[in-house]
């Protein structure tokens, strides 16, 4: 008991320190080994695994019980379910094992890191899809090595790091039974494997990012972050003053003859067109400025409310809209509402958006000159799905406007940052973000944060101001593999781990099962014979 504890509590720490805002990259190859190590033997580990998710779910998305603690709570223990699961898979993977050899070791973290991979398809895609937190995102400050998600998605730098993971629990393992003379000491060319594949991939992309760059135009662009609390968003009292607040920063920055001006999700929380007073001051400041803006709003349409997105070109009376796709349950609707009212006491949602349709592309016009944006509204970026449409649609430059304001001065930015660096590297497109209190910033196409909104003292979150930048947006852009084949390899993962089961539980219960009941049957009348006898 004592081991399993403290391998829960190991695995943890390490699992937690990965991530912001400890960002600890390290960690992500050793999260596992604990865990991995004392799993391996037989009894029941389902508790032990189902904590270990829970806290290290905790720890990371905590900043969740800014908006509900009870919907915190709920949403960790959910998800540790995943780690219960992946838990009893690599209990399954060691059952049988009698004595540890280098084929038998990569074998079983090759499964081990398919099944991981498996489930974070299951993840990212069951009950709307909950994709966050994948451990590849953790090594984000790696390059070369997040160069990777190019081919695969970040699922393959997941893969990687489990294997990693994998093998050095089980090499591990090996050591101490050769050292203890419970086995033959052999050969151990097994961890060369994780050491050839990390060191490939370090190689082929750096090579990728020194290769010479497509054809580019410059598009300058200014970013601006109100910094406007929540509970003052939506508040008729705070209106005036909210608007007045990015119309100033915009014209500010209008002297400095920018082609694009961004405000972020909701940025004063009024509806478009329906809000006189906000849309007299919007075509009032886009007679003054001959910059495009670029701003989330709330839309309506007569029957439902949108979270919106708009362009208006620069001295034209004519503007686009993007109704965000994907919403986020218990955010921007809530499931069951009209059957369980009673969950409005929980979770205070006044009302359900509803989901846009069409197409998520809004074009920017300059005289002769076009460049489609493909928009993301706030956790969009964090679905490769969406990422991977907008440029099949034709985007050149990927948009992210967001409200993290919900979640305050917490690690919650910084990890989506993280979610928007791998939809560059996967799309390989330029990405720019427009947050209400940060992180605003300007991501190039291999995941490079190139520029950021900082204040004097270095803060970057709950600052107030706007970000000038120029971004290169690519002519032709070249199509990676993973706009070529989307999610193939986590498909591809998700596939192999279900044939592997199933094959598994036909030899279980159809060779091994089936002969045990027969074993037992014996043995029973058997005994009982013998008990006659007496």
């Amino acid at each position: 008991m004592a081991k399993k504890i403290g391998a829960l509590i190991l695995s943890v720490i390490l699992g937690s320190t990965a991530f912001p805002p400890w960002e600890w990259s390290a960690g992500a190859w050793l999260f596992l080994v604990p865990l991995m190590w004392v799993g391996r033997l037989p009894g029941r580990v389902a508790g032990m695994y189902w904590l270990g998710g829970f806290l290290t779910w905790l720890i990371t998305i905590g900043w969740v019980h800014h908006v509900t603690w009870p919907g915190a709570l709920l949403l960790c223990a959910y998800l540790a379910l995943y780690w219960v699961v992946w838990g009893w898979f690599w209990q399954h993977l060691c059952r049988e094992v009698q004595a540890w050899s280098s084929w038998r070791n990569v074998t079983i973290s090759f499964w081990a890191a398919t099944g991981w991979v498996a489930l974070d398809f299951v993840r990212s895609h069951l009950f709307s899809g909950f994709p966050w937190h994948k451990i590849g995102i953790t090594q984000y400050h790696h390059l070369p090595l997040v160069q990777l998600a190019s081919l695969g998605g970040v699922d393959l730098i997941s893969w990687l790091v489990i294997f990693g993971n994998a093998m050095l629990a089980l090499t591990g393992i090996r050591l101490v039974r050769e050292i203890r003379r419970e086995q033959k000491v052999k050969s151990h060319w097994d961890f060369s494997v994780a050491a050839v594949l990390i060191g490939i991939s370090l190689v082929w992309g750096t090579q990728k990012m020194i290769r010479k760059p497509v054809e580019s135009e410059p598009l300058d662009v200014v970013l601006v972050q109100g910094n406007v609390a929540q509970d003052e968003k939506f508040s008729p009292k705070w209106e005036a003053q909210i608007i007045s607040r990015y119309v100033n920063y915009t014209q500010l920055a209008e002297a400095q003859s920018p082609d694009l001006i961004v405000w972020p999700e909701t940025a004063t929380g009024s509806t478009f067109f329906k809000d006189i007073t906000f849309t007299s001051e919007i075509q009032g400041l886009i007679k003054e400025t001959n910059a495009s803006l670029l701003m989330g709003a709330l839309d309506y349409d007569d029957e439902n409310y949108y979270n919106a997105a708009f362009l208006l070109n620069g001295q034209r009376d004519d503007y686009q809209v993007y109704r965000k796709q994907h919403l986020v349950p218990f955010g921007e609707f809530l499931p069951g509402r009209r059957w369980a009212p009673w969950l409005e006491n929980w979770i205070p949602i006044p009302l359900d958006y509803q989901p846009g349709k069409g197409s998520g592309i809004l074009t920017w016009t300059k005289k002769d000159k076009k460049i489609p944006l493909g928009v993301l509204i706030c956790f969009e970026d964090t679905m490769s799905y969406l990422a991977r449409e907008r440029v099949k649609e034709g985007a050149r430059l990927l948009v992210n406007l967001t409200n993290d304001g919900w979640f305050k001065n917490s690690s919650e930015p910084w990890q989506h940052v993280l979610n928007a660096v791998f939809r560059c590297v996967e799309t390989g497109l330029p990405m720019i973000r427009c947050a209400n209190t940060g992180v605003s910033c300007v991501i190039d196409g291999n995941g490079r944060v190139v520029q950021l909104l900082t204040d004097e003292q270095g803060k970057k979150v709950e600052v107030e101001g706007f970000l000038r930048a120029t971004v290169l947006v690519p002519r032709d852009p070249r199509p990676t593999w993973f706009l070529r084949g989307g999610h193939f390899f986590s498909l591809l993962c998700f596939i192999i781990t279900g044939v592997f089961l199933t094959y598994e539980f036909y030899r279980f219960y159809r060779m091994g099962g089936v002969a045990g009941a027969l074993r037992a049957a014996q043995e029973v009348s058997l005994t009982s014979q013998l008990l006659k006898q007496d």
